[in-house]
């Protein structure tokens, strides 16, 4: 009988040992199963910050330059001495026409449409020594997605292919009523749509996604605040403002061009 009970206690010994051996790894189970939930969650919520935080970088306005960025890459035409302007044409001797405008300036856009004409048929005629001065300014607006930005880099990798002229008349062309700016696709797209195609648009495409001519876009920028441009559009004949009331008035504009070369 003793026998029995011996055996009997020893079979219930080894099942609470069982059973406590199971309740330590079921608690191990779901500790470490609490410890990958809570890792995976950590990771979902640190994406989600970085994601934010790399959103809100993109859209942060990029702080104007208080000195000149010496070493900074120049699209072809591009002159450092003259305010870091996109030189349209030679005409040694003529009369220097500085135009300041903003890519997102809804007056620039207008212009476009109306007196950049007349300037450009006085550049093609040798009348004056063109220089186009994009800025920027029109980014401090967080809205704005640095769209003056990205859309004068993109200004200068066209001008490394010979479309200048082209790109800066799509661009206003594209500019959107409502101020959201550019996507990068449409500002590439738009290249396409002007005739860069095949290298040359890898190269665009390259120049364009690395901001090669970000700095470029920003010393620009900088003269133009140093030399005092009021507003967009802006302009200079030689080193006289030209009033903003005659940039519309192709007459009177073309009257004043004529009388500087004489």
């Amino acid at each position: 009988m003793a026998r029995a009970d011996e055996i009997k206690n020893k079979a219930a010994e080894e099942r609470k040992a069982m059973q406590a051996a199971e309740a330590k790894r079921t608690r191990n189970i779901q500790l470490i199963g609490g410890v990958v939930i809570l890792a995976i969650v950590a990771a979902i919520i640190s994406l989600a910050v970085w994601a934010r935080g790399e959103a809100d970088t993109a859209n942060t306005p990029v702080a104007p330059l208080e000195e000149f960025v010496t070493d900074a890459a120049l699209p072809k035409g591009a002159v450092a001495e003259l305010g870091y302007g996109l030189q349209i044409n030679a005409a040694p001797g003529a009369p220097t026409f500085a135009l300041y405008e903003d890519f997102q300036c809804p007056a620039c856009a207008s212009f476009e449409a109306t007196g950049f004409s007349t300037v450009l048929e006085s550049a093609n005629r040798g009348e004056i020594e063109l220089f186009i001065h994009p800025m920027i300014f029109l980014d401090r607006n967080p809205s704005a997605k640095n769209s003056s930005l990205r859309a004068t880099m993109a200004f200068g990798c066209a001008a490394d292919q010979d479309k200048s002229l082209e790109y800066h008349s799509g661009v206003f062309t594209l500019q959107p009523g409502d101020g959201s700016g550019w996507t990068d696709n449409q500002l590439l797209d738009l290249a396409q749509t002007i005739g860069i195609e095949g290298e040359n648009f890898t190269d665009f495409e390259s120049c364009f996604t690395s901001q090669k001519y970000r700095d470029w876009a920003r010393n620009s920028q900088l003269a133009a605040s140093l030399r005092g441009v009021p507003g967009t559009p802006g302009a200079f004949l030689n080193d006289q403002l030209i009033d903003s009331s005659i940039l519309n008035d192709s007459a009177t504009l073309q009257n004043l061009i004529s009388a500087a070369n004489n």
